[in-house]
């Protein structure tokens, strides 16, 4: 029987592991090689998501029957989600010491990147609860 850190080692040997996604590029077939995501990376994920979001709740009204109304900056939640996406790519598109950056990710068609999400998503076996921005696609 092995010890804690070879059963460690041996689980992290997973993540290396790939597979070859077909996506469409501006009409044209690409494959791309994608790795799951650790759990270390979606934690990091999940605070970008979350990053600086502040939700306001203001009550109005007589003491009896009062209405809250949340106000949440859309703008900067529609940033979040973009960003937790781009990063999700380009950790899953670094592999065999490949490192992609978010800026290397952005700059590729829309459909694509909505594509590529939903590999990263589908080979990470990620669900909503994980992220919000998977809801979006589910």
């Amino acid at each position: 029987m092995g010890s804690n850190t070879d059963l460690l080692n041996e689980l992290k040997v997973g993540l290396n592991k790939t597979e070859t996604v077909k996506v469409d590029v501006n009409g044209s077939e690409h494959s791309f090689i994608l790795r799951p995501l650790s759990s270390g990376e979606l934690s990091s994920l999940q605070v970008m998501e979350k990053k600086n979001l502040k939700v306001k709740v203001k009550s109005r009204g007589s003491n009896k029957e009062s209405i809250n109304e949340a106000d949440m900056d859309s703008a900067l939640l529609f940033e979040n989600k973009a960003k937790t996406k781009y990063r999700a790519i380009s950790l899953s598109l670094s592999v065999n010491d490949e490192k992609i950056t978010d800026e290397m990710v952005k700059i590729l068609p829309p459909d694509t990147i909505e594509a590529l999400f939903t590999e990263v998503v589908r080979i990470s076996n990620l669900t909503k609860d994980d992220l919000t921005v998977i809801q979006s696609f589910q």
